[in-house]
C-alpha cells in the first residue's frame, strides 16, 4: 500500500488549476510570515570575508601607526601578496639581521 505518495508535475503558470493556486497561496503565505531559514555561507565565503576584515584592520592600524616611517615609503599599504615569510630576505630588506652594525647598535657585538 503507498501511503503519502508525492509527485511533483509541471504546470503551466496561471492555467487556473486549483493545485497550483494552492501551492502559490502557501508560497506566498511561507514567504511573507514563514520562518527565517538561515542557510549556512559557504568556508570560501566566510574566509574571503574575513580576510578582507582583517587586511582592513591591518591598513587602518599601518595608517595610523608612528613608526616605521622609511618602511612605510616602500610598503604604503600592508599587501598580502607582498608579504615575505622568509626570515632571512626580511633581514637583509630591513638590515635588523644578525649583521656586525646591528649588533653592535645594542652591544651584542663588540666593535673591533
Amino acid at each position: 500500500m503507498l501511503k503519502d505518495l508525492v509527485s511533483l508535475v509541471w504546470v503551466k503558470v496561471h492555467t487556473g488549476s486549483p493545485g497550483n493556486e494552492l501551492a502559490d497561496h502557501f508560497a506566498k503565505v511561507a514567504s511573507s510570515c514563514g520562518a527565517d531559514m538561515s542557510i549556512p555561507a559557504p568556508y570560501s565565503y566566510v574566509k574571503r570575508v574575513c580576510k578582507e576584515f582583517l587586511m582592513n584592520e591591518w591598513n587602518s592600524y599601518w595608517k595610523n601607526s608612528t613608526t616605521s616611517k622609511r618602511t612605510k615609503e616602500i610598503l604604503p599599504l600592508a599587501n598580502l601578496d607582498l608579504l615575505i615569510s622568509n626570515k632571512y630576505v626580511i633581514y637583509l630588506l630591513t638590515n635588523h639581521g644578525l649583521f656586525p652594525a646591528y649588533l653592535c647598535r645594542f652591544k651584542i657585538l663588540e666593535q673591533s
